[in-house]
């Protein structure tokens, strides 16, 4: 079983080619690729049979229909994944959530001399996967989800809060229920089942690479890539840098198509992908993710503050951090043939990057993955030797408090009489 710390991954969700006077319009102002990708559950579940349990825990204004409103909406989300199943009579998991808050209230303020009305409210849910038959708590958390709040500094509400979150406020207390609900019953079902993510990549404007970037909008992501190879490298290395940023965002894009198909097929949703090539799709999608993090890398040498350039680098980077939790939750083709393993990387580089996408709990799996053969395979493909102190030090800053735990276990993984020096200062 692959236990290396890796990402998730999904398709692309265009609205199809557009049109002349729509992209006369797009040309004027920042163009913007949506695309999806695929976030992996939290735990996995070893049966998935599973029961749902929603209750009411203290006073909530109206809350009794609740419980059944949060259990159907999750129901119809985690049933995307066809390997689980809804059984309330002979569950081997029990998913239990118990609402613990839960409120609307009414905002009124002035900003810039203007007078607004906002709803913000709040839930609170506290959760456990509990085994059927030995009530044995598999997973849990408290959940809380907010709406109004955060977006809320300065300028005019509703300019805050599409900047903070990329949706118009809400315009009554019912909506932000709503809102708010939808927000909650995504938390739940991301615990135990795989879901998907919506997010815009900006697309730079100017230096000639409007024939590149129209291509892009549409979802040619191949000739995208290959346009902007193609195309003579500007003088201007800030210039130069966007059509790279061209070739890293396509190589992240084809690799979350690459995944999304992947985990179709694996699931039965895909007959044309035979399952021998949807593993080797979950393998070529993690080469392009490497390779997009390294042009990512390399143009933010070039301008480091660039905020377009560090969300990229930022996604691919959590992508390649997680990617093994989908291979790790996903059975492999019952085909008696072994995939190919992915290739080498640096074992300290894939740790602090899991310490920096999980703050909080990565001991756990990044253990696992220091005893497994994968990190031993990372270091001997990579020819990684411990440096003491730097590595140390490293670990420290995106480790905290886990890093000497950390460091011992990995210390302890390699052969001290080899892999273990000590740089002098």
């Amino acid at each position: 079983m692959r236990t290396r710390l890796t990402v998730i991954l999904a398709g692309i969700v265009f609205a199809g080619p557009v049109a002349q006077g729509q992209l006369r319009g797009l040309l004027s102002g920042p163009r913007m690729a949506k695309v999806t990708r695929l976030v992996p559950p939290t735990i996995n579940l070893a049966h998935r049979r599973i029961r749902i349990e929603s209750k009411v825990v203290g006073r909530i204004a109206d809350g009794d229909s609740l419980p059944n409103l949060l259990t159907t909406k999750l129901v119809a989300q985690i049933q995307h994944d066809p390997r689980i199943t809804i059984d309330e009579v002979k569950p081997q998991t029990i998913l239990s959530f118990a609402i613990t808050n839960g409120y609307i209230e009414t905002f009124q303020g002035t900003a810039n001399g203007q007078s607004y009305t906002s709803y913000r409210g709040k839930i609170d849910v506290s959760y456990q996967a509990l085994d059927a038959a030995t009530k044995r708590a598999l997973d849990s958390e408290n959940l809380s989800e907010t709406i109004g709040y955060d977006e809320r500094t300065s300028n005019s509400w509703r300019d805050m809060f599409v900047r903070g979150s990329g949706e118009n406020p809400p315009r009554s207390a019912n909506e932000a229920w709503d809102r708010l609900v939808n927000k909650t019953v995504r938390d739940m079902g991301q615990r135990v089942a795989p879901i998907q993510e919506t997010f815009e990549a900006s697309l730079p404007g100017g230096k000639g690479l409007d024939p590149i970037k129209n291509k892009a909008m549409n979802g040619l992501w191949q000739e995208v890539i290959k346009d902007a190879e193609e195309f003579p490298p500007l003088p201007k290395p800030s210039d130069d840098a966007d059509r790279t940023y061209l070739i890293a965002l396509g190589k992240e894009v084809l690799a979350y198509k690459l995944a999304v198909e992947a985990d179709d097929a694996m699931k039965g949703r895909m007959d044309d992908i035979p399952c021998a090539a949807a593993l080797d799709q979950r393998h070529r999608s993690r080469g392009y993710l490497y390779e997009s993090s390294k042009l990512y890398k390399d143009i933010l040498q070039v301008k480091p503050s660039d905020k377009v350039f560090q969300a990229g680098q930022m996604r691919v980077s959590q992508a390649l951090t997680t990617y093994d939790i989908i291979e790790h939750n996903q059975p492999n083709c019952d085909i008696g043939a072994t995939p190919p393993p992915p290739p080498a990387s640096n074992p300290l580089e894939n740790i602090l990057a899991f310490c920096k996408a999980e703050p909080k709990g990565s001991l756990p799996q990044i253990k696992e993955y220091i005893e497994s053969d994968d990190f031993l395979r990372d270091a001997k493909g990579t020819d990684y030797m411990f440096k003491f102190p730097q590595d140390a030090i490293a670990l420290a800053k995106d480790c905290g408090s886990s890093a000497a735990a950390i460091q011992s276990l990995m210390r302890g993984r390699l052969d001290p009489s080899r892999k273990v020096t000590t740089t002098k200062k």
